[in-house]
């Protein structure tokens, strides 16, 4: 799992790159319009600023919120990237997440403190193929299938005085397929609303849906995005982790090329 993590922390932070690079050498052509025919590509950043629920088969819960989030951020990684031609489009979507959580609590029954650390680390990616069946270039609605994937690992350690170190670990992962719809709708000729939702199942997943309602705003070199965003991942009786949701608004740049 180690190197499994450390492989994904890199990718992250290439991505990442990548991206700055991107942006960068972007601003020179994202005012030129696409030939008829030719591959639309888009390259979008966003940060996603959620509240976080996980909930094991055997009962307990644990809410990671968004100040936690903000205090204990070690890796945080959210990018987009697409193609569209004609009808057809392809686009998949990553996120990572490193967290950790320090608390700490003076003993009721016995003497002396209780050092906690929850450390949080997931890694999701929805790829999907989809198929435009009403609209036009700038206004449109798709249908798609693809596959989601999804790592989390959630780590407690607990250091009492007097008694010593104690480690909980739960961590699943798997793979699903999903389909789902999404559109956009051009509003004037600066902005636009944009939906999606999708939902799936398979392997040691019973089931895992996502909706997200946005919106953009066309600026000379880019486009800001915002909006809210769902995703529910729920595991089979095999799992440790029963379920996962991550829900609030995300804010982001997208650059069409």
């Amino acid at each position: 799992m180690y190197i499994f993590s450390s492989l994904i922390r890199n990718l992250c932070c290439y991505s990442v790159a990548l991206l700055l690079m991107a942006g960068w050498a972007l601003n020179a052509s994202a005012d030129e319009r696409v030939t008829p025919g030719e591959w639309e590509k888009y390259f979008e950043a966003y940060f996603w600023a959620p509240n976080l629920y996980i909930t094991s088969t055997r009962g307990p819960h644990i809410t990671i919120t968004l100040k936690d989030i903000v205090n204990n951020l070690d890796m945080l990684a959210m990018i987009d990237f697409g193609a569209r031609k004609d009808k057809w489009s392809i686009a998949t979507d990553s996120i990572y997440f490193n967290l950790g959580k320090k608390i700490t609590r003076e003993g009721a029954v016995l003497p002396g403190d209780i050092n906690a650390k929850i450390d949080m680390r997931a890694f999701t990616n929805t790829t999907r193929v989809g198929y435009r069946i009403g609209g036009d270039d700038e206004s449109w609605v798709n249908l798609f299938g693809g596959v989601r994937y999804l790592y989390l690992k959630v780590s407690s350690e607990f250091d009492k005085d007097n008694i010593g170190d104690t480690e909980i670990l739960k961590s699943g992962s798997g793979w699903s397929g999903v389909v789902g719809y999404e559109g956009r709708n051009k509003l004037n000729n600066k902005w636009y609303i944009n939906y999606y939702g999708d939902i799936g199942g398979g392997g040691k997943t019973d089931l895992t849906w996502q909706l997200k309602i946005g919106a953009g705003y066309h600026f000379n070199k880019f486009t800001g995005t915002f909006g809210l965003r769902y995703l529910r991942w729920e595991w089979d009786s095999r799992s440790v982790l029963k379920n996962w949701r991550v829900i609030g608004p995300y804010v982001g740049a997208r650059w069409t090329f």
